[in-house]
């Protein structure tokens, strides 16, 4: 079984209330029903299990601000609720990691890729194909932040 991940951009109306319960996140994932009717619909982008890859190929491209402040083990931690690892980005440091995403086309990371033999999450070697799939997550994820 891998890990999948989503990373969601909830509004600061809805993140209060998470942050006053934390059990609350399982209305924006949908592991729990609001019997109040709540409106907890939040954009999304579901990454399957290929997050770590995309975290992975900003490192090998020389973007290691980015990719640290993206990396889920490393920074877990204010929000906890069992079984999620969560990450989370003040509003702030959302608009950082946008700056240091801005720019980043998948042509302008191949490019920084050149030479380098990028692995996946089980430390095998990724085919063109993958890499270009996974760099696609780029302007996504941005479009997200905005």
């Amino acid at each position: 079984m891998g890990v999948l991940t989503v990373m969601y951009s909830i509004p600061p109306r809805i993140m209060k209330k998470i942050q006053a319960d934390n059990e609350r996140l399982g209305f924006v994932t949908g592991d729990a029903e609001d019997d109040d009717g709540g409106d907890w619909r939040c954009a999304s982008i579901d990454f399957d299990k290929h997050y770590v890859e995309v975290v992975g190929l900003l490192r090998d491209a020389g973007h290691e601000k980015a990719a640290a402040m993206m990396d889920i083990e490393a920074n877990a931690g204010e929000l906890e609720l069992d079984p999620y690892d969560l990450l989370w980005l003040k509003p702030k440091q959302v608009k950082q990691l946008d700056a240091l995403l801005e720019g980043l086309t998948p042509a302008a990371l191949k490019k920084q890729l050149k030479g380098k033999e990028p692995t996946d999450y089980y430390g095998k070697s990724m085919s063109a194909d993958d890499i270009a799939s996974y760099l696609s997550e780029i302007p996504r994820i941005r479009k997200l932040l905005k």
